[in-house]
């Protein structure tokens, strides 16, 4: 159920996911690898948010970075796994 969830993320309106899955979109964590959408998204609903520098990563990170400016991830990861040992580890994880 989990990962179903994390699938429809990005298909569906936060209020309908908070509806149907009845979740603290808040708590919820976004790993993405576009910051005009993926981070986007997670900051509206006030989610943690994680790029991933993998995909698109690299040139949300640069050459696009002008087009969510307003925004900042909460973590940049260099990889899924990456990210997943920093949600697991949190910050001491790189430190």
């Amino acid at each position: 159920m989990g990962m179903y969830k994390l699938f429809l993320w990005t298909e569906m309106e936060p209020s309908v996911v908070q509806d149907i899955f009845g979740l603290d979109l808040s708590k919820c964590i976004v790993t993405g690898d576009v910051g005009d959408t993926d981070m986007l998204a997670a900051h509206a609903v006030g989610a943690t948010k994680i790029m991933v520098r993998t995909g698109w990563g690299e040139s949300s990170l640069t050459k696009f970075r002008d087009k969510w400016a307003e925004t900042k991830p909460d973590y940049i990861a260099e990889d899924i796994w990456d990210a997943v040992q920093w949600i697991i580890h949190g910050k001491e994880f790189r430190e």
